[in-house]
């Protein structure tokens, strides 16, 4: 590294473990996807809240990521509802999510699928996702299903 150049902490990544954690997430999501894009705010808080394991994301103890893992079946995972704060893109953060849900579903999970916005599409593709079907849209935005196998 070059004198005065400096890089950002690297993310720290946990399971929610508190109702506190609990509210940093759900802020974090309403913050992305109700404020940014538009997102109707009863589609975004849903009944697979309840039993999702919910990550995240930390930088200098400030909550800037979360995402949720659900059991779908005995084999398969859903990773969803992946928001990073708009500051803290591009750093690593939404890389490191995506691979702490994947050591939560490892266990009993032989794949995980996600629906990907269609504009992240390629951070998916580059972390091993596969592509799945034709683009559909889920709250006015194109999304495309994409699977990976464990």
């Amino acid at each position: 590294m070059h004198a005065g150049s400096s890089q950002p902490p690297a993310p720290l990544v946990r399971l929610v473990s508190s109702p506190k954690d609990l509210q940093q997430a759900l802020c974090i999501r309403l913050a992305v996807f109700v404020h940014e894009q538009g997102v109707p705010p009863e589609e975004e808080i849903d009944l697979r809240d309840l039993d999702a394991d919910h990550l995240l994301a930390e930088v200098c103890g400030r909550a800037v990521g979360t995402a949720r893992v659900v059991r779908l079946d005995a084999g398969t995972a859903r990773i969803g509802r992946v928001a990073v704060v708009r500051r803290s893109r591009g750093v690593g953060v939404g890389w490191a999510l995506m691979r702490a849900c994947e050591v939560v579903a490892n266990p009993w999970a032989r794949s995980i699928i996600l629906d990907a916005q269609v504009q992240v599409f390629g951070f998916y593709e580059r972390l091993g996702y596969i592509r799945e079907g034709d683009v559909f849209l889920d709250c006015g935005i194109e999304h495309v299903r994409m699977r990976l196998a464990l």
